[in-house]
């Protein structure tokens, strides 16, 4: 068993149970209101190294999102001339390979 052990719970967020499959337009704007609000909960997300993490399928949904301009907020940032970043409000989003997309739900 693998687990996170988190020294001070101000510092993380935590969003499950998205469900990226059938993702239309209110969906999208439903994942990106509670990006907002795990970013604002998040205790000082100016300090250390702040990201978000997702799964493989959400990434791609936000990849989506990103090159049709759904979301001021979410951008692609050039990191060399071949590699981009998707970044939310400046924050970089990451993909997770070990996040399973049917999760369990958490109640």
């Amino acid at each position: 068993m693998v687990g996170l052990k988190v020294r001070d719970r101000r510092f993380i967020s935590r969003v499950c149970n998205i469900p990226v499959g059938e993702m239309d337009a209110d969906g999208m704007k439903r994942l990106l209101d509670t990006m907002i609000i795990c970013k604002n909960r998040v205790y000082k997300v100016t300090q250390g190294r702040v990201c978000f993490y997702v799964s493989p399928d959400a990434y791609t949904m936000l990849e989506i999102a990103a090159m049709n301009k759904v979301n001021l907020a979410l951008a692609y940032k050039e990191l060399q001339s071949d590699t981009r970043l998707i970044t939310f409000a400046g924050i970089p989003i990451r993909q997770n390979d070990c996040q399973l997309e049917p999760e369990e739900r958490v109640v």
